[in-house]
C-alpha cells in the first residue's frame, strides 16, 4: 500500500483521566483553516477567530501536543538487544538520578516556563505511571528529599559533582529494587539559562587536576551510579534530560546500558511521552540536531566561544590568543571580541568534511586517533578521541524502513526548483516515522569558495505507516538552496553573491538516515544523483526574499544583492582582516584542522573600528550624525543619510481631528525609496501607499515621536488616531499574559524545550504549536510574542541552547519558518530572537563585545534560521540582540536591518526591537536610522527633534555642544518611517480585537426584581459585525432564582434571596476570544406589599381596610386571583379577588395569616394551549387597636383654688394635680362626694366621667368656720388624712365612684 505525499495530523492521544482535555464545539480539536479564521472584517480590520472556546480549554489542547511533541522529539540514542520498548509483563521499575525527582523541564530565564494551579503538570513518576508503570516510591523519596544544588552549570557557578547521589544512602533502600527490578532507569540531567553558558570547568576538581571536567562531561559520581545500578539491575535505561549536547561515548560504550534515550527538556506533560515510548506505545522517530562529538573541547568552537578562560593559558582577562587584542595601555584596551574562526565549518559540517579530507586518518596532521568500536567497521569518523558518537540527524526506531524509487528532477531553470521523490516502506514488526534527509554535495575547488562537504538542502517526514505500509514523498526546494555565498569574490568571477560553481566533478544528493550515513536501496546501492554544472550560477537579485538570476524577468526589479559585511567599512564583520590570516579553518593548502592561532598584530583592532566603538559608547542623540551636513561616515551614516524629503511629505502641527488608524487595516504599504547620488526619492503610486502618506501627513511630529519612544511592555496607544496598545511578553517556552494586558499571572503552555520541537522534523506539527500559541494570545492578551529562539547552537555550552531550534539553521529555520506560519495566523506581532550572532550567554550584554566572522558563515550559517523564517514563514518582526556583529550592534546596524532584512529577503514590514536597554550603544535615534523601531523600555525624551510649522521640516541640534537648530530630513525620515512600521504592526494584529466598537457595553442599573415574579431583562447589546456573542458573569453573583444566559438574558423568578440591591460583573465574548467587562446592578424588593398607611387607624370597632398589592402588570394575565392560604385575617374582615381586605375588625389583637396571589395567562386553544402561571405568596402580620373612650374627671375644689379637669383615655390613669388651696384651710384630699365622706379609692383606672371634691380642713388651733367638707382635726385626724389622700404617692390611682 502508498500514499502520496498529502498528509493529515496523527494526534497521539493523551489519557483522558491523566489530562483531562476537553473537546472543542465540534468535538475534536481541529483548527480552523487560515481563510476562516484571519478573514477581512468590512471595516478592513482582520477578523480572527479562535479555534477554542476559553483559556483552559486551548491550555488542554496545548498540554495534548506537548505530550505529543515529546513523543515525536525524542530520540533513541542507543538500544541492544531491543532492550525498549519494555514489555507488558516489565511494568515495575526504579528510577536513579537526582534529576528523577527534579526532571529538567525546560531552562532559565525569558525562555523558561512557569507552572500554575490552571495546569496539568507531571512528573517522571506521574508520566510513567500514566503508561501502565509502577514506580519504586521508596527510592523515589530518598531522592525527593534531595535537591539539584550542583547543577547549575554556570560559568562561575557550582562546582563539585553535578548528581550529588548519596551513594550509601541509597545502598538502604537495596531491598526495595527486588520488588521493582524489571528496569533500572537512571535519569542525567543538565541545566540551560539566560546570561551565563555552562561551565568548562570546576567539577571533580582534585590538587592535581584544579580544572577539572566541564559540565557536560558525565561526572565521577554519575559514573559510579550507573556502575552501582548495573551491578543490580539486569536491564538498565539512561534518559538524558539535557538539552545541550553532552559527551556521551562512555555511555554509548558501556556494554551494562542497554538503551539511552535523549528526551531534553519536557514542560509541564512531555513525561506522557516518555512514558509512552518506554512502553511501546509510541514508537521514537526523533531525530538529532546536533552532532555528538566525543570531546568538546577538540571541536573548533571550544577555542572561540564563552568567556575565554577555559582556554590554556587564558586569565580573567579576555585577550587570549584566540580573542582578539585591542591595543594594550591604550582607552580601547577594554574591547573584546569572539572570532568565529570556524567559519561555515560548524557542527556536522566540520566533522563531515574532516572525514572527506582525512583529517582522521592516523597521523594525518598529528591529529590523535582514538579507539573506534568494532561496529563501525574501522570508520575512524567514530573515533573516540576526535571523533564523533552520533551524527546529526541520528536517531533509531522501533521499526525498520525500506527507501527506494529514488528520483531527482533537476530544472534547466537555475530560478525553479529540484524535486525529490523516494518511497518509504515499513519493513519492521512495529507501526512508525521515518525522516528523509536530503543532503547536497557540491564540489570544493582548491583556493576558491569554503564548502562543507555535505549540506542539508530538505527534508520530510512520513505519515505513521503500518507494518508493510508505504508513502511516496515528494520533496522540492530551491535550486538556490545549493548556492554559497562568496563574499571575497574567491572564485575571481568578479562577482561577490551567492553561487553555484562550474566544477569538474559531479554535484550529487543524496538520501541520508543523518549526516553521515547514505541509505543504500534493496540492492547496497546508495541512494544518490550526480549531475554536471558547466557555467557559474550567481544569483545577483531577490524578488520578495526569493533569490533570482539576472536573467529571470523581474529580477532587476528586485533587490541587489552584495556582500554587504565585506566592504572593508564600519559593517565589515571581519573588521577589514583575512580570515586566512586570523586563523579560520580552511580546506585550502589541503591542511584541514581545528582553528589556527594568529599571530597579535592579524587579531588587532584597526583604529577606526575601536573609535567606531568608542563613539557609539558616548553618544549623545544629535552628536555627529543628527545634521545631515556633519554626518561622519566612521558609523556608517552615509548608508541612512537623506538629503531631501519625499514630494508628498509633509506634517500637521496637531493630529487632524477625526483621524483613525482602522481605516489603514490590510492595506499595504510600500516606502518611497532614495537614491543618494541625485539625492532625490521615488515614491509608490500605488493608492494603498498614498492613503498611507495621507494618513502620516495628517499627523503631528510628536505623535510619531511618541510610538517610537516607548515600547516597555509592548507598543503604546495613540487617542489621537484611535490606535490601541498592544501588548508584548515573553517568551520562547512559554507565552506569558502581563504587561500591559488584563491576565498578569495566567500564562501559555509550558512547552518542551525549542530543540525537542526540532527533533520532531515535523513542520506540522510546529505550525500546530505556532497557531495553539496563536490561540493562547487571543486569551491571555498578549498580542506580541518575544519568541520563538532563532539562534543556533554553535558551541553545546550555550546557556540557551535549549530555546533556540538547532545546530543546523535550515533545518531550525524550517521548524522556525512553520511556527511563524501557525503563530500569525491569529494576529500575533512575533519577535524571532535574538536577531543576530548572538549564539552565547557570556559577554552577550557586554558594549565592547563584538562577534568577528566571515560574511559567508553569517549568511549561511549564523543568520539562515532567520532569514527562513522571514522568507518562507513571512515572519513579521524580530527581537534584535546586543552583541555587535564587526563592531555594530544588531540594534542600530543599517546594513544588517534595513539592507539585508527588509530588502534582500522581502520583509519590507518587519517591526524590530531591541532587546535590553542600553543607552549607551543603543541610543535611540541611531537606531531608528538603522530601521530598529522600538526600544523595550521606555525612552520617552530621549528622541532628537523638533516640527518647523513654517519651514515644513525637522530641525536638530547641530552638534552636542552647539544648539543651533539646523534641518534634519534623516531624523524625520526614521522617526516617521519606524512610527508607520508600529502602526502598521498594531492594525493588523489581534490588538485590533477584530474592529470591535464595544463601547455601548457599559455599567447599567437593571430594573428592580420581586421576590416570585417572573423576571426578563438584558445585558446583551448587539454589537456590530459579531458573528459570535455571550455573555457570563465574571465577579459577584445574581440574585437566588436569576440566570443569565449566554445571548444576555437575564430570567428566572427571585427566590429566597434577601431584599437588597446586587451588584454583579458581566463579561461579554464576541468571537469567543474579544471580550469586555461592565458592572450591573439588581434591586430585589418583595412582591406582595401592604400600604403601611392604611394600617395606622385599623381599630377594633372601627370600619377599616387595606390594600395587599402585587408587583405584576394585570394586563399581562388573564386573571389575577388572591386569597388567604394560612393563618386568619382579623376577626370581621374579608378579601377580595383585588387583594382588597375590608371590614370591622371585632377584637383587637396581633393577626397572622398568609396571602397568595395566583396570576395566569392561556395562550393559544385545545389541546396546543399553554398556561403561564405566577404564583407569589408572603406572610403578614397586622395588629388590630382596640376601641378608644376618652372620660373627663372634674376637680371640684369647693371655694378651693381652680385645678384643671383631665381627659383621660379609658382604662389610663389620672395624674393627681398639685394640691389646691384655700385661704385659712389645709388640704385634706379627693373624695366622691360633695360631702367628702367616701375617699376616692384610687388603685383603679378611669372608666368613666367622674367628679371629685377637695376637703378642706381648719387647723386645730384655728377658730375660723367650716368650708365646703371641712372640719378642725387635731394633729392625729390630720396626719390619718394625709396618709389618705398624698401618702400613697405623687401619682394615685382613682376609681369611679360608686352610685
Amino acid at each position: 500500500m502508498s500514499k502520496t505525499q498529502s498528509k493529515k495530523f496523527r494526534t497521539v492521544p493523551v489519557l483522558a483521566a491523566a489530562l483531562s482535555l476537553a473537546a472543542c464545539v465540534a468535538g475534536t480539536s481541529v483548527m480552523t483553516d487560515y481563510v476562516s479564521a484571519f478573514a477581512e472584517s468590512e471595516s478592513g480590520v482582520k477578523k480572527i477567530s479562535a479555534d477554542y472556546t476559553s483559556y483552559e480549554e486551548t491550555l488542554r489542547a496545548g498540554e495534548d501536543l506537548n505530550v505529543e511533541l515529546q513523543s515525536e522529539g525524542s530520540v533513541l540514542l542507543k538500544n541492544n538487544n531491543d532492550a525498549l520498548p519494555l514489555t507488558s509483563s516489565e511494568r515495575k521499575v526504579t528510577l536513579f538520578g537526582i534529576c528523577s525527582s527534579n526532571l529538567v523541564t525546560g531552562g532559565g530565564g525569558s525562555g523558561g516556563g512557569t507552572v500554575t494551579d490552571k495546569m496539568n503538570d507531571y512528573d517522571l513518576h506521574e508520566g510513567l505511571e500514566m503508561a501502565g508503570f509502577e514506580t519504586n516510591k521508596a527510592v523515589k523519596a530518598f531522592y525527593d528529599a534531595q535537591s539539584y544544588s550542583g547543577g547549575s552549570g554556570t560559568v562561575g557557578g557550582s562546582t563539585g559533582e553535578v548528581d550529588q547521589t548519596d551513594l550509601d544512602g541509597l545502598k538502604t533502600y537495596e531491598d526495595s529494587f527486588k520488588m521493582y527490578n524489571d528496569a533500572a532507569i537512571v535519569v542525567i540531567g543538565r541545566t540551560g539559562g539566560e546570561m551565563s553558558d555552562r561551565a568548562r570547568s570546576g567539577y571533580d576538581t582534585t590538587e592535581e587536576d584544579p580544572i577539572g571536567k566541564h559540565y557536560l562531561e558525565l561526572c565521577d559520581n554519575e559514573k559510579a551510579l550507573i556502575d552501582y545500578v548495573t551491578q543490580h539491575f539486569e536491564k538498565v535505561v539512561v534518559l538524558i534530560n539535557s538539552s545541550n549536547v553532552m559527551e556521551l561515548g562512555w555511555l554509548e560504550d558501556n556494554e551494562k546500558v542497554d538503551s539511552i534515550l535523549w528526551i531534553g527538556g519536557t514542560g509541564t506533560t512531555g513525561t506522557v511521552g516518555v512514558g509512552k515510548i518506554l512502553s511501546g506505545e509510541v514508537n521514537p522517530s526523533g531525530k538529532l540536531v546536533d552532532i555528538y562529538m566525543a570531546d568538546l573541547k577538540k571541536d573548533p568552537t571550544w577555542f572561540n566561544s564563552g568567556d575565554l578562560t577555559h582556554i590554556e593559558g587564558g586569565t580573567s582577562a579576555m585577550y587570549t590568543s584566540e580573542g582578539l587584542y585591542a591595543p594594550s595601555n591604550t582607552q580601547y584596551d577594554q574591547y573584546n571580541a569572539l572570532v568565529y574562526k570556524e567559519g561555515i565549518y560548524m557542527g556536522y559540517r566540520f566533522y563531515e568534511t574532516a572525514a572527506a579530507e582525512g583529517y582522521f586518518a592516523e597521523g594525518k596532521y598529528d591529529a590523535k586517533i582514538g579507539t573506534i568500536p568494532e561496529k563501525y567497521d574501522g570508520d575512524a569518523y567514530y573515533n573516540r578521541d576526535t571523533g564523533v558518537i552520533y551524527p546529526f540527524g541520528y536517531g533509531m526506531s522501533y521499526t525498520s524502513f525500506a527507501w527506494s524509487d529514488y528520483t531527482v528532477d533537476i530544472p534547466e531553470d537555475a530560478n525553479g526548483d529540484i524535486t525529490v521523490t523516494v518511497t518509504v516502506t515499513n519493513t519492521g514488526d512495529v507501526a512508525g516515522k521515518d525522516v528523509v534527509q536530503v543532503y547536497a554535495h557540491s564540489p570544493y575547488i582548491e583556493g576558491e569558495i569554503e564548502k562543507s562537504e555535505v549540506d542539508l538542502v530538505a527534508f520530510d517526514k512520513t505519515d505513521f505507516l503500518e507494518p508493510g505500509e508505504s508513502q511516496t514523498l515528494t520533496i522540492t526546494f530551491e535550486y538556490s538552496v545549493l548556492a554559497q555565498f562568496d563574499s571575497e569574490d574567491a572564485n575571481k568571477n568578479g562577482k561577490s553573491v551567492y553561487e553555484i560553481d562550474s566544477a569538474e566533478e559531479a554535484y550529487n544528493l543524496t538520501l541520508r538516515t543523518d549526516s553521515h550515513t547514505v541509505k543504500t536501496d534493496a540492492e547496497g546501492k546508495p541512494l544518490k544523483y550526480e549531475w554536471s554544472i558547466d557555467d557559474d550560477i550567481c544569483y545577483e537579485y531577490t524578488v520578495d526574499g526569493k533569490l533570482m538570476t539576472a536573467d529571470r524577468e523581474g529580477a532587476k526589479d528586485g533587490t541587489k544583492v552584495y556582500a554587504m559585511f565585506s566592504q572593508g567599512d564600519i559593517y565589515d564583520s571581519l573588521l577589514g582582516k583575512d580570515a586566512s590570516d586570523m586563523g579560520f579553518v580552511t580546506r585550502a593548502g589541503g591542511k584541514f584542522g581545528l582553528p589556527t592561532t594568529a599571530s597579535q598584530a592579524d587579531l588587532t583592532y584597526d583604529k577606526k573600528y575601536l573609535e567606531y566603538m568608542d563613539l557609539t559608547n558616548e553618544f549623545t542623540p544629535d552628536e555627529d550624525y543628527a545634521a545631515d551636513g556633519s554626518a561622519n561616515t566612521a558609523i556608517g551614516a552615509e548608508k541612512w543619510v537623506r538629503a531631501s524629503k519625499p514630494a508628498s511629505w509633509t506634517q500637521a502641527d496637531e493630529t487632524a481631528e477625526g483621524l483613525d488608524a482602522s481605516t489603514l487595516a490590510g492595506k499595504s504599504y510600500t516606502a518611497p525609496t532614495y537614491d543618494p547620488e541625485t539625492k532625490t526619492w521615488t515614491e509608490s503610486d500605488d493608492e494603498d501607499t498614498k492613503a498611507w502618506e495621507e494618513f502620516l501627513n495628517k499627523m503631528s511630529w510628536n505623535d510619531l515621536v511618541t510610538l517610537v519612544s516607548n515600547g516597555q511592555n509592548g507598543a503604546v496607544a495613540l487617542e489621537s488616531i484611535n490606535l490601541p496598545n498592544a501588548d508584548y511578553n515573553d517568551g520562547p517556552g512559554q507565552l506569558k499574559g502581563g504587561g500591559n494586558s488584563t491576565k498578569t499571572g495566567d500564562y501559555g503552555t509550558y512547552y518542551v524545550s525549542h530543540v525537542v520541537i526540532a527533533s520532531t522534523w515535523n513542520t506540522e506539527l510546529a505550525e500546530k504549536q505556532g497557531q495553539i500559541i496563536g490561540n493562547e494570545s487571543l486569551y491571555l492578551g498578549t498580542e506580541g510574542w518575544w519568541g520563538p529562539g532563532a539562534n543556533i547552537h554553535r558551541t553545546p555550552f550555550g546557556g540557551r541552547n535549549f530555546e533556540y531550534y538547532s545546530q543546523d539553521g535550515l533545518q531550525g529555520g524550517k521548524i522556525a519558518a512553520a511556527v511563524m506560519k501557525g503563530v500569525q495566523k491569529k494576529g500575533v506581532q512575533v519577535f524571532i530572537k535574538h536577531l543576530g550572532a548572538n549564539e552565547q550567554e557570556n559577554l552577550r550584554a557586554e558594549p565592547n563585545n563584538a562577534v568577528v566572522a566571515t560574511e559567508q558563515s553569517l549568511r549561511q550559517i549564523y543568520y539562515k534560521c532567520f532569514e527562513l523564517a522571514f522568507t518562507e514563514g513571512k515572519c513579521n518582526g524580530s527581537m534584535t540582540c546586543t552583541t555587535r556583529t564587526g563592531v555594530v550592534a544588531s540594534a542600530n546596524n543599517y546594513a544588517f536591518l534595513t539592507e539585508l532584512i527588509r530588502g534582500e529577503w522581502g520583509a519590507g514590514n518587519a517591526l524590530f526591537m531591541e532587546d535590553v536597554e542600553a543607552e549607551n550603544w543603543h541610543v535611540m535615534d541611531h537606531n531608528l536610522r538603522a530601521g530598529n523601531s522600538l526600544p523595550l523600555t521606555d525612552r520617552t525624551g530621549r528622541i532628537s527633534g523638533t516640527w518647523d510649522s513654517a519651514n515644513q521640516y525637522v530641525t536638530v541640534n547641530k552638534s552636542a555642544s552647539d544648539t543651533t537648530q539646523v534641518v534634519s530630513y534623516t531624523q524625520w525620515y526614521a522617526v516617521r518611517s519606524n512610527a508607520q512600521r508600529v502602526i502598521y504592526s498594531t492594525i493588523n494584529s489581534n490588538a485590533m480585537k477584530n474592529g470591535y466598537d464595544l463601547s455601548a457595553f457599559a455599567d447599567k442599573t437593571l430594573a428592580v426584581a420581586q421576590k416570585g415574579v417572573s423576571y426578563n431583562a438584558s445585558v446583551g447589546t448587539k454589537l456590530s459585525g459579531v458573528s459570535i456573542q455571550s455573555y457570563s458573569i465574571v465577579d459577584g453573583a445574581l440574585p437566588e432564582g436569576l440566570t443569565l444566559s449566554s445571548d444576555g438574558t437575564i430570567s428566572g423568578k427571585v427566590t429566597n434571596a434577601e431584599a437588597k440591591t446586587y451588584t454583579f460583573t458581566v463579561q461579554v465574548n464576541c468571537d469567543l476570544w474579544v471580550t469586555k467587562t461592565a458592572d450591573y446592578s439588581i434591586t430585589v424588593e418583595e412582591a406582595l406589599t401592604i400600604d403601611e398607611s392604611s394600617l395606622a387607624g385599623l381599630t377594633a370597632g372601627t370600619d377599616s381596610e387595606f390594600q395587599i398589592a402585587a408587583g405584576i402588570d394585570a394586563a399581562n394575565y388573564d386573571e389575577v386571583v388572591y386569597t388567604v392560604t394560612a393563618g386568619t385575617l382579623p376577626e370581621g374582615m374579608q378579601i377580595n379577588s383585588q387583594g382588597l381586605v375590608y371590614g370591622t375588625p371585632t377584637a383587637a389583637g396581633d393577626y397572622t395569616f398568609t396571602v397568595q396571589v395566583k396570576a395566569t395567562k392561556t395562550e393559544g386553544e385545545g389541546t396546543t394551549a399553554t398556561v403561564t402561571e405566577d404564583v407569589l405568596t408572603r406572610e403578614f402580620t397586622v395588629t388590630v387597636a382596640p376601641q378608644e373612650f376618652t372620660y373627663t374627671v372634674t376637680f371640684n375644689t369647693q371655694g378651693g383654688s381652680t385645678v384643671s379637669s383631665q381627659s383621660v383615655a379609658a382604662g389610663e390613669k389620672v395624674t393627681i394635680p398639685a394640691a389646691p388651696t384655700k385661704d385659712g384651710y389645709e388640704f385634706g384630699g379627693w373624695y366622691y362626694d360633695e360631702a367628702c365622706t367616701a375617699v376616692a379609692d384610687l388603685g383603679n383606672a378611669v372608666d368613666g366621667d367622674i367628679t371629685l371634691y377637695a376637703k378642706w380642713v381648719t387647723p386645730v388651733d384655728s377658730t375660723a368656720a367650716e368650708s365646703g367638707c371641712g372640719s378642725a382635726l387635731n394633729g392625729g385626724a390630720l396626719a390619718l388624712a394625709g396618709t389618705l389622700a398624698i401618702g400613697l404617692g405623687a401619682v394615685l390611682l382613682l376609681r369611679k365612684k360608686e352610685n
